[in-house]
C-alpha cells in the first residue's frame, strides 16, 4: 500500500510539472516503476498433463480444481492442443515450460481471473492463435468469442466494460497462424484491469492488435496502474499496443520490427485512441525502438501509417498528462517505412513530446485537428520530410504550440538538404531556437 501512495503521490507532482510553461529538460521528474500488485500462491505445483482430458484447455481446469482456493502453480510441458478454454482461477500461475500450444477453440485460449498469471519459462514455449473458424467480424460463429484473442481478462469477458485486477502476462512467446486481419480484437486484451503488468513477452507476427489495456467506458470502469515493458513486437499485423481508456500507464523498453503485413489494413506501433466515452491520464511512452526500416510495402502502400500516435479525436475527458519521451524512430527512404508520420498529436491539449530521435521518416512529427497547448521539445529529426511534407508540422487550426529546441538536418548521402530542416505551421503557435529549422 505504501509503494502505490508513493507512486500516486510522485505522479501528481508530475501532473503539476506538466503546468510549468518552461521547457523541458533531461532533469524533468518521471514516475518510479510500477509494481504489480502481489499474487500469492501456495507452494504447490501440478503438471496439467497429470489430469484428465483430451486437450490442453481441459487438463489445466481440472489441475485448476484440484488445487482449489488456495492455487498454485500450474505447470505445461512439451506443448499440445487446444481445444475448449482454460479458466485461470484467482492465486494460480500457469507456467509454460517449453512446446509450441496450438489451438481451434471457439475464442481465447486463456480466460485470466483477478489476481492470476501466465508465465513463460523462456521463449521456447510458443502459443499459437486458434485456427477455429470465424465470421467476417472475426468471431466463432459457435459462441460469438474472438478467435483471434489468445489471453483475455475473465471479467471482460463476461461482461464487457468490467473491472478486473492483478493479471500478468510474463515472458510468453504469442505467434500468429491465421491466415485472416483483425485490427478491432487483441491478441492480448487485459480490459479494464487495476494492475496489469505484461513484460518481457514476444509478440510474433500475430494477425490483430497485438496487446492492449482499456476496455469499454460505459460501466464507468477503466484500466490503472498497468505496465507495458520490455517487450518485442516483430510483424505484427494492426496496432502493436493500444491504450484506449486507461489511467496511469508505463510504456517503456518495447522494442518494434517489420510492423506490419502484407495484405493487413495497416499498423501503428503505439496508438494512444480513446472511444468515445473514454478518460486517458498519466500515460507515459518512454524509451522504445521502433525499427521501420524492413516493414513491408504492398499494393495499398507501407504497412506502417505511424511509428506513435496519441490521438484524441474520440474527445476522450478526461484527457492529460501523456508524455512521449527519448524513443527512438526508424525509417527508410526506400520502400516500407514509415507511411504518414513518425509520431502524430491529434485533437490532443497538453501533450509533451521531448528528446525522440526520428531517422527518415516522410514526416518526423504533426500536429493536427485542433491539437493545442502541446510542447515539441528537444527532438532530433535526421533526413525527416520529403517534397511535399515537413520534418515538422502543425495543420489546421492547432493553436497554443510550443516547437523548442530541436535539431533539424539532413544524414550524409541522404540529398535531404533542402527540406529536412523546413519546420510548417499555422499562426498562433511559437516557433523557437530550432538548430537546422526552416520556418514556412
Amino acid at each position: 500500500m505504501l509503494l502505490i501512495l508513493l507512486a500516486i503521490a510522485a505522479l501528481a507532482a508530475l501532473r503539476i510539472h506538466m503546468m510549468d510553461p518552461k521547457p523541458v529538460t533531461v532533469s524533468m521528474p518521471e514516475p518510479p516503476p510500477a509494481k504489480p500488485l502481489p499474487i500469492t500462491v501456495s507452494p504447490r505445483q501440478v503438471n496439467a498433463h497429470s489430469y484428465p482430458g483430451d486437450d490442453i484447455g481441459t487438463k489445466i481446469n481440472n489441475a485448476a480444481k484440484a488445487l482449489g482456493r488456495e492455487g498454485g502453480d500450474i505447470v505445461l510441458t512439451a506443448g499440445g492442443l487446444f481445444k475448449v478454454t482454460a479458466i485461470v482461477p484467482s492465486r494460480c500461475v500457469v507456467l509454460l515450460k517449453g512446446g509450441t500450444y496450438k489451438s481451434v477453440t471457439p475464442g481465447a485460449l486463456f480466460l485470466m481471473s483477478d489476481d492470476s498469471a501466465l508465465v513463460g519459462d523462456n521463449w521456447d514455449a510458443v502459443i499459437e492463435e486458434s485456427t477455429g473458424e470465424a465470421n467476417a467480424t472475426g468471431v466463432s460463429p459457435v459462441n460469438g468469442r474472438p478467435v483471434h484473442t489468445i489471453v483475455q481478462d475473465l471479467a471482460g469477458a463476461t461482461l464487457n466494460g468490467s473491472p478486473s485486477r492483478g493479471i500478468r502476462v510474463e515472458h510468453v512467446h504469442f505467434r500468429g497462424a491465421r491466415k485472416d486481419f483483425q485490427s478491432a480484437f487483441q491478441t492480448v486484451s487485459l480490459g479494464n484491469c487495476r494492475g496489469a503488468r505484461a513484460v518481457r513477452n514476444f509478440f510474433e507476427l500475430t494477425r490483430a492488435i497485438a496487446l492492449q489495456v482499456g476496455g469499454a467506458g460505459q460501466l464507468h470502469n477503466y484500466a490503472q496502474d498497468c505496465v507495458i515493458e520490455d517487450n518485442k513486437f516483430v510483424g505484427v499485423a494492426t496496432q502493436n499496443v493500444a491504450i484506449t481508456n486507461a489511467v496511469r500507464v508505463s510504456v517503456m523498453r518495447n522494442v518494434f520490427e517489420r510492423s506490419g503485413q502484407a495484405g493487413a489494413p495497416g499498423s501503428t506501433c503505439i496508438d494512444v485512441e480513446p472511444n468515445v466515452g473514454d478518460r486517458v491520464e498519466d500515460i507515459i511512452i518512454q524509451g522504445n525502438v521502433i525499427d521501420c526500416r524492413q516493414t513491408p510495402i504492398d499494393a495499398g502502400g507501407r504497412k506502417v501509417l505511424n511509428a506513435i500516435a496519441i490521438n484524441n479525436g474520440n474527445g476522450a475527458n478526461p484527457w492529460r498528462n501523456i508524455q512521449v519521451l527519448e524513443n527512438q524512430i526508424l525509417s527508410t527512404i526506400m520502400g516500407g517505412g514509415v507511411g504518414y508520420c513518425g509520431i502524430l498529436v491529434r485533437s490532443s491539449v497538453g501533450a509533451i513530446v521531448a528528446r525522440n530521435t526520428l531517422t527518415r521518416c516522410v514526416r518526423g512529427i504533426l500536429l493536427d485537428n485542433g491539437s493545442n497547448s502541446n510542447r515539441i521539445e528537444q527532438n532530433i529529426l535526421r533526413s525527416c520530410a520529403s517534397g511535399s511534407t515537413a520534418a515538422i508540422e502543425i495543420q489546421d487550426n492547432s493553436k497554443g504550440n510550443i516547437v523548442r529546441g530541436n535539431q533539424l538536418s539532413a544524414l550524409p548521402g541522404d540529398g535531404f538538404e533542402e527540406v529536412a530542416g523546413r519546420i510548417w505551421s499555422v499562426r498562433g503557435n511559437t516557433l523557437e531556437n530550432n538548430p537546422g529549422a526552416r520556418y514556412q
